[in-house]
């Protein structure tokens, strides 16, 4: 075997090991990735370390794409024994990406303030209830930035908001206040959907493609980027768009409807 053959069999060896465990490393770490080519290095040529690193990328995203990678080392690749290793990289990767189906009495999509309230107040009601958020923080505006609420009448001001508000000041140890920094006001939901028993699933964005799956124009399940599927009884869209309105097909207007939609000759604005 040639000198140049033993070096493409090392790195390839190096590659393959890569292969078979990026994708474990990437559903727990992701950054581990690199940190083990750099861990490596003293075992390997800089071109190694390169072909490292894309295996294990490609492989997180796509394991065919890495097969066809290595490909230009399959000789090699064969008489290694390595291919081993491969398959249990596919076996893997299929396990983290299996579809997972969950139960629930109700599901909320979006977990907005007003989302928070409604998956709490079903809880509270003895039911069994997901809150499905598309990113990685509950509260929507409230705990995203936008700490000054524009109050009117405090005094017609009640039930769950006061609740929130009320919550709030505890953290600052005062009585009440109707200002909550964002931080605060995402611990007031946090507490109050933990304690309510509300399951929540933060990075679960409602698929593009058959993410709403109906029977007799009535939703039955959802099913997220993320490969899980929610089943439930009720469905209650609480995002700003109305994203699960508009993926199940419900008919919606944006803006407002002409006067001759429901016959209301003042309806809109008039000069």
């Amino acid at each position: 075997m040639s000198k140049r053959t033993r070096e493409a069999q090392r790195q390839l060896n190096y590659a393959l090991i890569m292969q078979s465990i990026s994708p474990l490393i990437t559903v727990f770490l992701p950054t581990t990735i690199t940190g083990t080519c750099l861990l490596l290095r003293l075992e390997t040529s800089g071109i190694g370390i390169l072909i490292m690193c894309a295996v294990g990328w490609i492989t997180a995203i796509n394991p065919t794409s890495a097969i066809l990678f290595v490909a230009p080392y399959r000789q090699a690749f064969l008489s290694s024994g390595y291919y081993l290793l491969t398959l249990l990289l596919l076996y893997t990767t299929s396990l983290t990406t299996a579809q997972t189906t969950k139960n629930y009495d109700v599901v909320v999509y979006g977990a907005t303030g007003s989302g928070v309230i409604a998956a709490v107040t079903a809880a509270r009601g003895g039911v069994h209830v997901a809150l499905v958020e598309p990113k990685r923080h509950i509260g929507g505006m409230v705990s995203g930035g936008l700490s000054t609420t524009d109050i009117g009448n405090a005094s017609v001001i009640g039930g769950y908001v006061q609740e929130i508000y009320r919550r709030g000041a505890a953290y600052y140890n005062i009585d009440f206040t109707w200002y909550l920094e964002p931080h605060i006001a995402e611990k007031v939901f946090n507490d109050m959907v933990n304690e309510a028993g509300v399951e929540v699933f933060y990075n679960s964005r409602l698929k593009e493609q058959n993410g709403v799956m109906k029977q007799g124009g009535k939703i039955v399940s959802i099913t997220t980027e993320n490969n899980v599927t929610f089943q439930a009884k009720v469905f209650i869209d609480a995002t700003y768009e109305g994203d699960l309105m508009a993926f199940a097909g419900v008919s919606y207007i944006v803006g407002r409807e002409g006067q001759s939609q429901y016959g209301e000759s003042r309806a809109g604005i008039r000069k």
